[in-house]
């Protein structure tokens, strides 16, 4: 009898346990922690995160660029079509690069404008730092499968953009590509070219809503003392802008200076007495 009880005993208090067991409440579980969200980057240029050569660290905190074509080196034989040079320089006149154009006598003469180039950009410890290239194109803008294209390159060959021709008969226009071929920005010229005083080439987004910047013939602002003649160009664009785009923008002032103004600078050049 006394086993049966002790047995007895022993289920009801196993029976108790299970029942306080489940009558428990269940132990509270962690929520997972949400990390907080970055806020949206503010409306207008996107941030840069792309790395650069420590060669365009100069272009850094740029947003004008002064471009001035230096005199021919041959003052004597005028007939002769020279490299060009151009001196870049801030909007305080200080210079920051030379410009110097490797081509062959032959196309300098025998095919004027339309010749192949390559200029080497130097900054003053005359060390390479840009390449801007040209293939052999046609001046003619009738002709749309020889536009024009101009690649810019660091002195290591790395491909920073390129500026490419639109075929357009109404007036000049342009597209700022990326390294990756990608359409960055817009540029257009004025439908006419031959009027006096200063020739605006306008810089635009791709949807065309917003003016990012300009390339000017004979700038008649900031720092005009600075330039020797009229063969001169003002270069504006945002600080914040990708110095690799603002480079490539260089390399477009070498091409409008070379398609719509070499021609009015060898009439200039010829008129003078010797």
């Amino acid at each position: 009898m006394a086993l049966f009880w002790n047995l007895f005993e022993a289920h009801r208090r196993d029976t108790q346990q299970s029942i306080m067991r489940a009558s428990a409440p269940a132990p509270p579980t962690q929520q997972p922690r949400t990390r907080p969200t970055a806020p949206p980057p503010p409306e207008g240029w996107r941030e840069t995160r792309s790395t650069f050569p420590p060669s365009l660290l100069s272009f850094m905190p740029l947003d004008r660029i002064f471009v001035d074509r230096e005199p021919d080196g041959i003052e004597v034989l005028r007939e002769w079509e020279t490299e060009k040079r151009y001196r870049v320089m801030d909007a305080s006149g200080e210079s920051l690069f030379t410009a110097v154009e490797e081509s062959s006598a032959c196309a300098r003469c025998c095919l004027g404008k339309c010749r192949s180039w390559d200029f080497h950009v130097l900054d003053n410890n005359r060390r390479e730092v840009l390449r801007v290239r040209r293939a052999l194109r046609c001046a003619s803008c009738c002709f749309p499968c020889c536009l024009q294209r101009v690649t810019v390159h660091t002195d290591h060959g790395e491909l920073l953009g390129s500026v490419t021709q639109n075929w357009n008969v109404w007036r000049p226009s342009y597209t700022i590509r990326d390294a990756a071929d990608v359409p960055v920005l817009l540029m257009k010229g004025p439908i006419c070219l031959c009027c006096g005083g200063e020739v605006d080439f306008l810089i635009k987004s791709i949807d065309k809503q917003h003016s990012v910047g300009v390339i000017t013939k004979k700038w008649s602002g900031l720092a005009r003392e600075f330039f020797k003649d009229g063969n001169s160009f003002g270069l504006g664009f945002p600080v914040d802008l990708d110095v690799k785009i603002k480079a490539v923008l260089l390399g477009a002032c070498f091409l409008v200076d070379f398609v719509y103004f070499e021609e009015q600078s060898n009439m200039k050049r010829l008129s003078k007495p010797i």
